[in-house]
Formats: C-alpha cells, sequence, structure tokens
C-alpha cells in the first residue's frame, strides 16, 4: 500500500474508449482521474501516451498507472509511456498496480533495447479474485475488486475520505473493466458519484457478450440501478458499431442518467 499528504479533488478525462480492434476514430482503453495534480492512469491501451498528448495531460504528473488486466488493448501503451518518462529525464518513482506478470514483459522489453531507466518502477502486484486497498492518503482511498472476465481482472473504486466536511459530499468513481455481467460487483460502489461500465455489445448480441465474458449496453444500465450511481458512462464498445449512440439508447433504457464516455471528455466528479 503505498501513502501520501495531499487535499481533495478527483477529475476525469477519458483517453481512450474503444476495444481491442482498431478504429480510426476510437482509440483503445484508458482513463486519466487527476487527485490534486497527480494523475493515476488507469489502463493504457495503445498510443495512449499520444492521446494523453492530444487532450492536453501533463506526461510529468503521472505517479500512477492501474492496469486491469493483460488483454492487449489495456496495457500495450505501457511501455512506449515508459520510454517517453525516460527520455525525459524522469527522476520520481513511478506506481504501477497490476497482475504480477506485467513486471516481466516490461523488463524483457527494457533489457532487449538496454535501457536504464533513470526512476524507479514500483511494482504493487493485484491478488486474483480478491478486493484489497492498493493506495491510501488522507484524503483517497483505492480499492482493487475482481471482475469476471477470462482472465484475471480487477475493477478500481476511487473514494474521497472525509476530512473536516460532511461525508456524504465526498465524491467518488468507479472503473469496471471487461467483464461478464455480474450483479455481485455493485456491491463494491454503493452510492458512486461516476460509474464507467463497458458496454462492448448491444443487446441483440447478449450471447456472444456471454460467450466472450463481456457486458452489453443494458446490463451496464443494470449494474448502475444496483449500485445506486448518481451517472453512468458506457465505453469499450465493439468495433462493429459505427454509431455508439445505438448503445445509449439501449443503455438509457435502464439508467436514464447515462453518457458515452467520449474521448477527450472531462468530468468534474
Amino acid at each position: 500500500m503505498y501513502f501520501c499528504r495531499k487535499y481533495k479533488t478527483l477529475n476525469l478525462t477519458i483517453i481512450g474508449n474503444s476495444s481491442a480492434s482498431p478504429r480510426p476514430d476510437r482509440r483503445p482503453s484508458c482513463q486519466a482521474l487527476e487527485h490534486n495534480q497527480s494523475v493515476f492512469l488507469i489502463d493504457c491501451g495503445e498510443g495512449s501516451q499520444f492521446q494523453l498528448i492530444r487532450y492536453h495531460q501533463k506526461l510529468r504528473n503521472i505517479d500512477h498507472i492501474l492496469i486491469s488486466h493483460l488483454h492487449g488493448d489495456h496495457f500495450y501503451g505501457i511501455i512506449g509511456l515508459i520510454s517517453t518518462f525516460y527520455l525525459n529525464k524522469r527522476i520520481k518513482p513511478l506506481h504501477i498496480y497490476s497482475n504480477e506478470k506485467l513486471k516481466s514483459i516490461i523488463d524483457i522489453q527494457l533489457e532487449i533495447t538496454e535501457t536504464i531507466l533513470s526512476f524507479p518502477i514500483i511494482y504493487h502486484d493485484l491478488v486474483p479474485a480478491k478486493s484489497e486497498v492498493i493506495f491510501e492518503s488522507e484524503t483517497l482511498l483505492i480499492t482493487a475488486f475482481p471482475l469476471n472476465h477470462r482472465i484475471p481482472t480487477h475493477g478500481f473504486y476511487f473514494e474521497e475520505k472525509s476530512l473536516m466536511n460532511n461525508a456524504s459530499e465526498n465524491k467518488s468513481f468507479a472503473y469496471c473493466s471487461d467483464t461478464l455481467f455480474d450483479p455481485t460487483i455493485a456491491e463494491y460502489f454503493q452510492n458512486v458519484s461516476l460509474l464507467y461500465h463497458e458496454a462492448t455489445f448491444g443487446d441483440e448480441k447478449v450471447e456472444s457478450a456471454a460467450l466472450k465474458f463481456h457486458s452489453t449496453a443494458s446490463q451496464a444500465g443494470e449494474i448502475a440501478k444496483l449500485a445506486n450511481a448518481k451517472q453512468l458512462i458506457i465505453g469499450h464498445f465493439s468495433a462493429k458499431y459505427n454509431d455508439p449512440n445505438i448503445l445509449l439508447d439501449q443503455a438509457k433504457c435502464i439508467f436514464n442518467n447515462t453518457e458515452i464516455a467520449t474521448e477527450g471528455k472531462y468530468y468534474a466528479i
């Protein structure tokens, strides 16, 4: 567990919102959650650093990278980002939270390129099928919780901690990456301020979604309702959908306060 001392604020920028197959108009999964000028990068699909620059994110503020699981569309961008940190002569530590196998993936690439980093990488291994606190400061708590996918996968719950103010005013954000529809996960983020949940398929593909351990748009809406979320944003759309508004309409039939996690969109949570 990592500890630090900072003040309160949560802001989210959508960096990429697509699933595995590339599209010219959508990029793989990546989101940037800012907490007091320190950025928590959530997943890091291919090309994420270009998107971060495009949407005016300061790379030097990225201190933490959380990887939900080791499918390429969620982590193929991380070695490029690490290389850029190295070229920019970064010296402060970088914290990576992921399945333990990611370290060996990164190490072999650094070894082959004969790269000796100017900064330490501190790895925090996520335990499969377990919910646990992975970060705590005076003002922020992050919990990793298990999702139901083909390989070990975690969601992340960011929750402001109370100082002198009313706890009911604390903001929170939950990130539900690739997962089979599983109503039990709503227990991990009850009354969340903002929920991101994958919506890879439309309702007409509910059987395909189950076979591939993904969710439909309506199922994302069901999770938001079960969690009593204030707002839902959906993403990770299959490349087969040219217009994700079709998926938005389906989700809104279940949970009206739903938006598409549009790339570049900023949320002051």
